[in-house]
């Protein structure tokens, strides 16, 4: 659990303790609040859905156009 400590001075400082999903190197993104993983499978990835704020996980990719810019 994060705790604040203020200084004497005008900054603020945060000292943090454990670890986003309470694992020893790092979290897990099913944990973020702005991701929807109730469909994980093997293969899949992310996508942003605007209608929902947030990314989803699919295995197929969307009918999109994908601009790889000029080399």
């Amino acid at each position: 659990m994060p705790s604040l400590r203020i200084g004497t001075g005008s900054q603020v400082k945060v000292i943090a303790s454990g670890s986003l999903g309470g694992g020893g190197g790092g979290g897990k993104l099913v944990l973020l609040s702005d991701v929807n993983a109730s469909a994980l499978t093997n293969g899949s990835f992310l996508v942003y859905d605007s209608a929902s704020a947030k990314f989803i996980t699919q295995t197929t990719l969307p009918s999109t156009t994908v601009d790889g810019g000029e080399y």
